[in-house]
Order: structure tokens, then C-alpha cells, then sequence
């Protein structure tokens, strides 16, 4: 035998020494991939090469006795070890070509991500050794039925295992091409349950998120869910927003707001802190209204806090500062803010004086609220379930139901949907205006009403 036989036998390639097992209870099927196939192809070839040699030099051999292996011997040993060669890899072309169609199957049997151990304590767990995006699509699929795998929408952009504190499982987070502009869109949050999966929504931006990472924010060695509040926008050369990120964590029961808890002061401290020193590309007037605001809603400062600078924005000769200055205003809500708000609606800019209406509608200026819970929003059957309040307030604007042959505006009042709560019956229709124009005159928004709180009290009271 050659020494490369000898060599090939001692040492068997790796292909050979890492066969796939038999599926069976606990044991998982290995899958001969593509490329493992290219490595089988390979790895034959050499043999059969070797092989091919050896039987010629056998049969050259008896070249006096005719043809005893099958073959009629040619002149030359090359000769005849080229036609062997040729029959050997007729062979193996042969059970190739019957391999194939079995690594087609195998690489098509994907593992469920049901049947992954989603603990936080496995090792290794689904952070650190990730599932294949293959197996992540699927699962959204399965949560989201009305998607198919030729659907753009089911494309995973990205995705991630973390702990968020969730009954001792990962979280998974994904982001789908499903966005407005046809690219990535928002984020959504899959935790395992004692009855099967939980799906939640985390809102992101108009335009969506392209990495999962962007909604994650570690403090002091945990993980959580961090989502944008703006409150004003300036749209001039420099655009830029004011508002801060608020704080989602599991509470038991649901993925709640939490940024006021007293753990996180030190986090919004070092917020402040960081834009105090100047965020590159973002206006300091932005800045400084962020800042009044974390101040005033998180960290105990007085309401007027950020006024005087909300003031001389009022004042400026660029438009867009002017109309930013009407959401400061509105969100300090003091009745110093409220005077300067009502002369901004009375601005010789249209968009301006627009702005500055819808503000104030929606504003809180005698007396501010109870602060209502905020949840995350469940998914469930495609549809979102949103855990909130329902809107408060001495004025509701509310709509009339809507069924296939179109609304019904003389349903009872209990049976009309609360879309919004006002402080005040001009408020109210305010805001009225600026919903009607935002959802462009759709039937239950051209026919809403705005009505006294207690009226809708008594229609829904026992009779």
C-alpha cells in the first residue's frame, strides 16, 4: 500500500470523523451543509486518485493474462491508469449526484427557536451563542401570521438575546424590514411564557431602527429599554428635537415606565451632564430645553424651570424657534408659560400660530393630572393592546362607532370612542382641529364631539 493510503487511513478526514448522528430524544441532527459537501467532493477526490493509481498497478501487472480487471489494458501504464481513474469517478459522480437531494433536505429542517432554552442560566445561553437569523425569521412569522416567508416584511435587520429582568428567560429583540420608507422598522420585543411566546411593541422613531442595540441602555450592570420623549421640534437650518429618554423595565406583569423611580436619578444626573457639555450636531437651545425638562419632570426642580429661556425663544425673529418655544411652553404648563403660549397663537406666521394652537390644546396649565401609567403596548393576533389609561380630563372628544355601512351618530354616548381629554372646551376644540386634520377628514374624526366629562358619566351610569 502507498504511503499516502497509509497516511489516509491513519488520519481520516474530517469529514469522515464527524459523520452526522442519527437524530434521537436529546440528540440533534447534524446538517451536511453545502460546504460540507464541497469538503466531501475534495477529500474523494484525493482518495479515489490514490486509488485509481494502486488498482492500475494491479492490473499492469497481469498485462499477460489479457484483461483481468475488466479493463482491455492499453500500451502504456498512463494509459491505462487514466481509463481506471475515468471509472472511479463515474462511480462517484454517480453517488454524489444521490447525496445531493438528502443535503438539500437536511440543510431545510430548521430548529424551531421553540425548542432552544431561552434561560438566562443556560450555558451557553442565547446571548452568547445566538440562534441563525433563519431560525429568528421564522418565529416572527409564526407570531405574525398574515406574513409568509416571500414577504419583505418578515427580513430580519437585526437581532439580540438580553436580560431584561424577564422571570429568569432572555428577551429577544428584533427589528423587520417593515419600516414607512421600506427599510427597517420597529422593535419588537419576544419574551417565553409558561403559555407560549409575548410579543410587544417598542415604538421607535417615524423611520424606524436598523440595529436592536440602539433601544438598549446598561445601567449599573442591567439591561434596559430606552425610548425617545420629544416634546418640541425646530425644523430650521440645524434641526434638532428637546426631550429625554425614558426608562422601560419588566415590573411583573409588564414592561412599565419607570423613569422617575429614584434609581435612576444618578443616570439622568449624567444625562444632564453630558449635554451640558455639548452634544456634536445638536443645537445647545435644544440642549438646554432637554435639560429643564429632566429637571422638572424627574428631578424635583421647580415648574418653572427652563422659562426664561423658552421666553426669549418666543421672542426670536427666526419662525421656527418661535414655534419651538410653543412646545417648551406647554410642557412647563405654569400659568406664566400659559400668557406667553396664547400671544404665539396669535403669531403673524401661520405655522407659527398653528403650532402654538395645537400646543396649548393639549397642554395642562390650571392644574396638572395625575400621572397615568405607561406600558409598552402587547401584541396579540397582530393587533396592539394597549395597556393605557384612558384619556382624563373635564372635556373628552369622542367619535362615533363605526360599522360596515359607516358611522352612527346617534348611538348612545357610552357606545362613542374617548380619543382625547382637555382641561377646557376651547382646548378641546383645539385639539378637535388638529386631529381632524392629522387623520385628513376620516369619517369618525369629521363627525367627533366634544363634550363635558360628566355628560359621558351619566350616559354610561346604570338606567
Amino acid at each position: 500500500m502507498s504511503r499516502f493510503l497509509r497516511h489516509r487511513s491513519s488520519a481520516s478526514p474530517a469529514w469522515l470523523r464527524e459523520r452526522p448522528r442519527l437524530s434521537g430524544a436529546g440528540v440533534p441532527a447534524r446538517r451536511l451543509t453545502v460546504r460540507a459537501l464541497s469538503r466531501v467532493i475534495q477529500d474523494s477526490a484525493y482518495a479515489l486518485n490514490a486509488c485509481a493509481q494502486v488498482y492500475a498497478n494491479l492490473c499492469y501487472s497481469g498485462a499477460g493474462t489479457g484483461t483481468p480487471c475488466g479493463f482491455p489494458l492499453r500500451n502504456s501504464y498512463n494509459q491505462s491508469t487514466q481509463m481506471i481513474r475515468a471509472a472511479f469517478f463515474d462511480a462517484a459522480l454517480a453517488l454524489l449526484i444521490l447525496l445531493l437531494p438528502a443535503t438539500l433536505h437536511a440543510k431545510a429542517a430548521l430548529r424551531p427557536l421553540s425548542s432552544y432554552n431561552w434561560a438566562v442560566n443556560a450555558s451557553p445561553n442565547l446571548a452568547t451563542k445566538p440562534p441563525p437569523k433563519a431560525a429568528v425569521r421564522k418565529l416572527m412569522e409564526e407570531l405574525e401570521s398574515d406574513f409568509g416567508e416571500d414577504n419583505d416584511q418578515t427580513r430580519i435587520c437585526s437581532f439580540r438575546f438580553v436580560d431584561l429582568g424577564h422571570d429568569g428567560n432572555l428577551t429577544l429583540l428584533v427589528s423587520r424590514y417593515d419600516g414607512g420608507r421600506g427599510g427597517c422598522g420597529e422593535v419588537y420585543m419576544v419574551d417565553r411564557t409558561a403559555d407560549g411566546f409575548q410579543q410587544h411593541d417598542a415604538s421607535t422613531a417615524p423611520y424606524g431602527i436598523d440595529d436592536v442595540n440602539q433601544v438598549l441602555q446598561e445601567i449599573d450592570g442591567k439591561f434596559y429599554i430606552v425610548l425617545d420623549l420629544d416634546f418640541a421640534e425646530y425644523d430650521g437650518a440645524d434641526r434638532c428635537a428637546a426631550g429625554y429618554m425614558r426608562i422601560y423595565a419588566w415590573d411583573g406583569s409588564n414592561y412599565s415606565n419607570q423613569s422617575a423611580l429614584p434609581r435612576f436619578k444618578k443616570f439622568y444626573e449624567h444625562e444632564i451632564a453630558t449635554m451640558r457639555k455639548g452634544v456634536a450636531g445638536v443645537n445647545p437651545e435644544c440642549d438646554k430645553a432637554s435639560i429643564a425638562k429632566i429637571q422638572r419632570d424627574l428631578l424635583g426642580a421647580p415648574p418653572n424651570t427652563g422659562l426664561d429661556d423658552a421666553i426669549g425663544l418666543a421672542k426670536s425673529s427666526d419662525p421656527h424657534w418661535r414655534e419651538f418655544a410653543g412646545g417648551v411652553l406647554a410642557d412647563i404648563g405654569t400659568p406664566e408659560a400659559k400668557s406667553y403660549l396664547r400671544a404665539l397663537m396669535n403669531d403673524p406666521d401661520k405655522e407659527v400660530a398653528d403650532g402654538a394652537k395645537g400646543a396649548f390644546a393639549f397642554g395642562h396649565f390650571e392644574k396638572k393630572p395625575p400621572p397615568q401609567k405607561d406600558f409598552l403596548p402587547l401584541l396579540v393576533d397582530d393587533t396592539l393592546q394597549t395597556s393605557n389609561e384612558p384619556p382624563v380630563g373635564p372635556w373628552l372628544w369622542i367619535l362615533p362607532p363605526r360599522y360596515v355601512t359607516g358611522v352612527d351618530l346617534k348611538a348612545d354616548y357610552s357606545k362613542w370612542w374617548q380619543r382625547a381629554g382637555f382641561d377646557s372646551q376651547e382646548q378641546c376644540e383645539y385639539g378637535a382641529q388638529v386631529l381632524r386634520k392629522m387623520y385628513r377628514g376620516d369619517e369618525p374624526y369629521r363627525y367627533g364631539k366634544c363634550i363635558p366629562a360628566e355628560v359621558l358619566q351619566k350616559s354610561a351610569a346604570p338606567k
